[in-house]
């Protein structure tokens, strides 16, 4: 609120707001005080801050060598990097290796057959797969399309267009991986869409050979439809033959267990089939059916060749004869083309006559140069195949003439291959007509015989130390431990020296990075301390409880003796690390060199935390920073053990009953039920339950509607919109595509029917796996459901929702989309035969690890229920300890060792040959990892020793302001009152003025009166 205008002493003449502001300003004295002490205190909090960040720095560098990690930092050199160049990507061993390379990998490249264009319609349709990814086709793609969807699979392959000239182009299909596997190219299909594009021919060989049989490509899984697995949106199917029994194969419907069971039913002579389980590259189960007993394979449909038991003949394309056709088409009535017996009469606006004639012109296939002419004797009987013969004998008989369906004549050379062949025709037209057959250009273009496989997929070939060794790729991270080479280049005889030594000057670094980062923090704090002499003053913490507690914490943890370690090594100093006079660490450059050199181990015991163990039974696992450095008895009182139930049933003579077990992975969650049929012995029930519990299994969601064509025939991939049964699809119509990807991401789209005559439900499935990013697989089932699979296996929060919006009043539904199998990863669970009963055993130990077996028929002797592992129990240095599973680790709160863990695998058996007790542990914590401890301790932002110091400054700071609020308040009090007691007697003062001027006025008057009278 304004206090208005005032000037001060205008009655009194005393200037009242300097007496005023002086007399406050004696006043104010203490809190200038105070706020001096804040200044001081503000200063003492930036010098915390500074040593908390210095101190921080110091604990960095002591973290980079208290793990160890710095101590196993390599360098490799190579004698030629034109050849091999190497890099140290692990623990390596220091040595030297010789490295030879004979072959380089290369990547595998195949090329279609030529067309005439690129962007022309090819009228080829039906499903490919490279490399397990379906790949649909529709007879309106052109070459640009087919490499687009390809492209857009992510398959494992490139596809590029190639145009050798205008009317040659072709596609390429290279592997992005090198390696003599190449890349995996099949038909699936009945319409043969590989082999119409060129990249195979009719003839076909097993993909996968094994000893006189074959086996079938990976597949995740072995008891989901293989069509399913795929991702093919119309799966084929038909009789196919293995060895001398023909088999009908669904692959709409059946897995490859399925597939197995009708081999095994038709029962082929000497034909045995199995499930074989492998492991792929990222070290998941995969899964192949083999065939053993026969090679003999018939595939029309090729069912057989879309699991990978057959492939498509893919070695030389033939050559191709060049082909002229002329541009213009003639007719007989203006619409009809003309065929080679028409006379020349009859040829529509020719008007040719009698006596004209044609030159003929040119060069044959070799480029030789020719000539001729023909006449028209008479128009009536002359045909156009008399002309047809005149050019074959001008060209020598070396090509073939003839009339195309559009009324065109055709030259074609007889000798297939790359051509030079021309030709002219000119009509002369000596009567007056107006004949005329065009120009000539190449509508095939020659190409002489080529291989279809352009390049061959190669492996990179090369010797370690004479060996010999093959690898898929030029960089090669597993030939040598903790190495990776890089293969450049090839010459014959060349060996190259690679040589590996430990990279002692990395860990040097490391050491004077932390003597550097002390030496900054502790003569920063030293600083805190010193005395001016000249203005006999110290520094603002001179003398803080709290700097000289972490000056003195910072120097012990140094220079202390590391427990655990022999006199001989438990000190920095004896390894060239000590204080010098200044109480600085420095470093004796002779004595560290000769320790890098030749006692590393001793060193890096001397500076990380580690953990060694006396008993081969008992490993170290980790330590805490609330477990003690010492050396630590272990007793084991209970050894652990996996979950395993044996049957009380021996099986081998096969299941009286069928039955299905249902078995449920404890550690997981995730279950799944294995059907045994009457007669499986213990060998089948194994394979049947490894072969599911082993699996990797990708989530399925599947569409609650059945939908139809007719009210009872099941709609497919092919099927328009406007045949689905009852559904009333029009023009307009729109479906939401949405959900979320196997990791929860939200993914949305739409598809409109434009056209429910031509558009098909394999269109929508196309556009369900574009909005998934490609992350998922779209099909329709053999009930007319859709089927949407994620495409990573394993724990999935895949989500599908269609919304059919359904604008044209229609009732197009494909219901909700439900999981129909449960994505997870293998179960930690083996199933065995002992001596012909079934025994399941988790491969987990503990308590926790282990089974639920559940069986409509109790066929197996096992009681269903939980069946669960024991963990571990016993005591650390006779404290409490916690087992879980086979690690054991000390109980937080014990005195000596907290967190500490160790793990004991010795078994039931050795426990009671042994006896409980275990030998020791003993626990180091050298220096490095010490001054990480204590540094996390002091510099901790919540508790720490500089935190709470800030803290207390900072509420002395708090306290100061409210004693300034506090003093400010009543010195603004006493500024108003003596503004009013100043104000008073101004205004008294001005009164008596007043009044005196009154008087004088009075008086003068009283004196002029008394004059005058």
């Amino acid at each position: 609120m304004s206090g208005g205008i005032s000037f001060s002493g205008l009655s009194s003449g005393i200037d009242s707001a300097q007496i005023i502001e002086q007399l406050i300003a004696i006043d104010r004295r203490p809190v200038t005080i105070i706020e001096n002490q804040n200044a001081e205190e503000e200063f003492k909090l930036e010098i915390l801050q500074q040593i908390n960040t210095d101190l921080l720095a110091v604990k960095t560098s002591a973290e980079t060598l208290a793990d160890g990690s710095a101590f196993d930092v390599f360098s490799a050199a190579s004698s030629d990097t034109d050849l091999v160049s190497a890099t140290v990507t692990g623990s390596a061993t220091p040595g030297s290796v010789t490295v030879e390379v004979l072959s380089l990998a290369q990547a595998q490249s195949r090329s279609s057959q030529s067309f005439s264009s690129d962007s022309e319609a090819l009228g080829l349709s039906g499903e490919i797969v490279i490399n397990g990814k379906a790949i649909t086709i529709a007879a309106s793609d052109n070459l640009v399309d087919i490499q687009g969807a390809i492209n857009a699979a992510n398959a494992g392959v490139q596809a590029q267009l190639l145009q050798v000239s205008e009317t040659d182009n072709r596609l390429l299909i290279t592997s992005n991986t090198a390696g003599s596997e190449g890349f995996d190219l099949r038909d699936a299909s009945s319409t043969d869409v590989l082999q119409s594009l060129g990249f195979t021919s009719s003839g076909s060989s097993i993909a996968n050979p094994v000893t006189a049989g074959a086996q079938s490509d990976q597949l995740t899984s072995a008891t989901t439809a293989v069509g399913t697995l795929l991702g093919l949106a119309s799966s084929p199917s038909g009789s196919v033959t293995v060895g001398n029994q023909s088999v009908t194969i669904d692959l709409v419907t059946m897995s490859l267990s399925d597939i197995k069971t009708a081999i095994d039913t038709a029962g082929p002579a000497g034909v045995k089939t199995s499930i074989v389980t492998e492991e792929d590259e990222n070290g998941s189960n995969v899964f192949r059916l083999q065939v053993d007993g026969t090679t003999t394979f018939l595939d029309s449909n090729n069912v057989l060749e879309a699991i990978g038991i057959l492939q498509g003949a893919s070695d030389v394309s033939a050559a191709v004869a060049e082909v002229q056709t002329a541009s213009v088409a003639n007719t007989t009535n203006g619409s009809d083309p003309i065929d080679a017996n028409d006379a020349f009469a009859d040829l529509f606006g020719a008007g040719v006559t009698n006596e004209d004639t044609i030159s003929i012109s040119g060069t044959d296939g070799a480029g030789n140069a020719v000539s001729g002419s023909f006449t028209v004797t008479d128009v009536n009987t002359d045909q156009v195949s008399d002309l047809l013969n005149e050019i074959e004998s001008v060209f020598g008989n070396s090509v073939t003439a003839a009339i195309d369906v559009n009324g065109r004549i055709q030259v074609t050379d007889d000798t297939p291959g790359a051509s030079q062949l021309t030709i002219n025709l000119n009509a002369n037209n000596e009567g007056g007509g107006s004949l005329n057959f065009g120009s000539f250009s190449a509508s095939t273009e020659g190409q002489n015989a080529h291989s279809r496989e352009v390049v061959a997929g190669q492996d990179a070939t090369f010797r370690v130390n004479g060996v010999t060794l093959t690898r898929t790729t030029n960089s090669v991270t597993d030939a040598i431990e903790g190495m990776s080479l890089s293969l450049n280049g090839v010459q014959a005889g060349s060996v190259v020296s690679i040589d590996v030594t430990r990279d002692t000057s990395a860990i040097r670094s490391s050491i004077q990075t932390l003597v550097d980062n002390y030496n900054t923090a502790a003569s920063f704090v030293s600083e805190q301390f010193v005395f001016n002499e000249e203005l006999q003053t110290s520094g603002p913490l001179s003398g803080d409880a709290t700097v000289l507690a972490l000056q003195s914490q910072l120097r012990q943890t140094v220079f202390n003796p590391v427990t655990g370690l022999d006199s001989d090594s438990n000190s920095l100093t004896l390894f060239g690390v000590g204080f010098n006079r200044e109480g600085l660490l420095e470093i004796d450059g002779a004595r560290l060199d000769e320790v890098l050199a030749g006692d590393l181990t001793s060193l890096r015991n001397v500076l990380t935390a580690s953990g060694t163990s006396t008993d081969s039974d008992i490993e170290f696992v980790f330590q805490t920073d609330e477990t003690a450095a010492g050396t630590y008895d272990v007793e084991i009182t209970t050894a652990a053990e996996q979950a395993d139930v044996t049957g009380s049933v021996d099986i081998s003579a096969g299941l009286a009953n069928a039955t299905t077990i249902t078995i449920t992975d404890l550690l997981s969650g995730k279950s799944d039920s294995i059907d045994l049929a009457i007669g499986d012995d213990t060998d089948s029930v194994v394979d049947k339950l490894n072969t599911v519990i082993s699996s990797n299994v990708a989530e399925v969601k599947t569409g609650s509607i059945v939908n139809t064509t007719d009210g009872a025939s099941p709609i497919n991939a092919s099927t328009t919109f406007d045949s689905v049964f009852g559904a009333g699809v029009v023009e307009g119509d729109t479906i939401d595509i949405q959900g979320a990807t196997h990791s929860n991401e939200t993914v949305t789209g739409t598809f409109t029917i434009s056209d429910p005559t031509t558009q098909t439900i394999g269109d929508l499935l196309s556009d369900i796996r574009g909005v998934f990013g490609g992350s998922v697989s779209a099909s329709v089932d053999a009930n007319g459901q859709i089927v949407v699979i994620d495409s990573q296996i394993g724990n999935s929060q895949l989500n599908v929702v269609l919304i059919e919006r359904n604008e044209g009043g229609g009732s197009l539904d494909f219901g909700q989309f439900e999981q129909t199998e449960e994505g997870r990863f293998a179960m930690a669970i083996t199933a065995s035969n002992d001596g012909g009963a079934l025994r399941l055993t988790s491969e987990a130990y503990g308590n926790s690890a282990g089974f639920t077996i559940s069986q409509t028929v109790n066929e197996t002797g096992i009681t269903d229920g939980d069946f669960r592992g024991v963990d571990v129990a016993g005591t650390l240095n006779g404290e409490a300890a916690t087992g879980t599973g086979r690690v054991l680790t000390g109980n937080v709160g014990n005195a000596t060792t907290d967190s500490l863990a160790i793990r004991a695998t010795i078994t039931p058996a050795q426990l009671i040959a042994q006896g409980q007790s275990q030998g020791s542990i003993k626990i180091i914590q050298g220096v490095a990892d010490q001054l990480r401890r204590t540094l996390g301790t002091i510099t901790d932002p919540f508790s720490g020793l500089v935190a709470t110091r800030q803290q207390a400054i900072e509420d002395t700071i708090e306290a100061n302001n409210a004693q300034i609020l506090a003093l400010e308040e009543r010195l603004e009090l006493k500024r108003s009152t003596l503004q009013r007691q100043f104000t008073a007697m101004e205004t008294s003062v001005a009164q008596l003025n007043s009044l005196g001027s009154f008087l004088g006025a009075q008086l003068a008057g009283l004196a002029g009166t008394s004059s005058a009278g």
